[in-house]
């Protein structure tokens, strides 16, 4: 493939060089992508003024919790949750001592308690109940993610969309397919449409091709993570028309470099549909 004129500016040069990079690499590593990544604040939000940061590592969490004492204080507890075999997290959960706050810190004030136990059990991918105990003082919660400001999505980004369709009333039209892609995020009077395009050519500017996929309805952001329910969606495989899907786009996460999601659905041919998409962002 030839590199695009050296003229194009230094910006858009490295931007190619990544694209290159990323459809060249990214390829092996998509069939082992990880489990949805729970990594946000969580709270209830009809109990304003409390909450708990999950930061997940692979199968482990480690939560802080901002809650308060008998006396209305506020409570410094932590939790080291594993991942179970059912899908839960838990562990246990430790009170914390230290130095004052505006003193040189002075290890041999460190120390950590055992008081309890954690679990956080999820319900979906933006939900959950969070049960906890601290000296022998059970809570049960009901969590969802909290959203701080509201995360920009629309752009193209070149992406690594791994295509299944599967229980095809044709058994003929079952694939799994890794395919390059393009993928256009677009929001208007607030609806979302994510376009899915098969590249005619990697030079920057994309050449777009088709649209192969396509999912539009209204966006829903919860913490980190958006999602899209009763999208309406069209699906191209062929050259035959485009067929009619419902489903959802779920996972839909701006990334450091990109983005993730996955849409899924139910289509007029009795297919079932489930795309997940990684990609870099290419705007610049």
């Amino acid at each position: 493939m030839p590199l695009p004129p050296m003229a194009r500016p230094p910006v858009m040069l490295r931007r190619w060089m990544t694209l290159l990079a990323f459809v060249t690499g990214l390829a092996a590593a998509l069939p082992a992508r990880a489990s949805l990544d729970y990594t946000d604040l969580w709270w209830n939000a009809a109990e304003s003024g409390w909450g708990v940061n999950l930061v997940q590592s692979d199968a482990f969490i480690f939560a802080t919790f901002f809650i308060y004492d008998g006396a209305g204080q506020p409570a410094w507890v932590s939790a080291q949750l594993t991942r179970k075999p059912d899908g839960a997290w838990s562990g246990p959960l430790y009170k914390t001592e230290g130095t004052t706050f505006n003193q040189p810190w002075n290890p041999a004030d460190s120390r950590a308690i055992e008081a309890g136990t954690a679990t956080f059990t999820p319900s979906g991918t933006s939900g959950g109940t969070l049960v906890y105990s601290i000296d022998g003082v059970t809570v049960t919660k009901a969590v969802t993610r909290q959203t701080l400001t509201p995360i920009p999505l629309d752009g193209i980004y070149s992406a690594l969309s791994e295509v299944v369709t599967t229980d095809c009333t044709n058994p003929a039209s079952d694939l799994r397919e890794e395919v390059p892609t393009f993928v256009v995020v677009t929001t208007a009077n607030g609806s979302m449409q994510i376009a899915v395009h098969v590249p005619e050519t990697f030079f920057l500017p994309p050449a777009l091709g088709a649209a192969f996929l396509t999912a539009t309805g209204t966006p829903l952001q919860q913490g980190r993570l958006s999602r899209i329910n009763n999208a309406t969606m069209t699906l191209k495989l062929s050259e035959a028309s485009p067929v009619a899907y419902t489903g959802r786009v779920s996972q839909l996460r701006r990334t450091e470099l990109g983005l993730t999601a996955v849409v899924t659905g139910t289509g007029a041919d009795g297919c079932t549909l489930n795309v997940a998409i990684t990609g870099i962002h290419l705007d610049p």
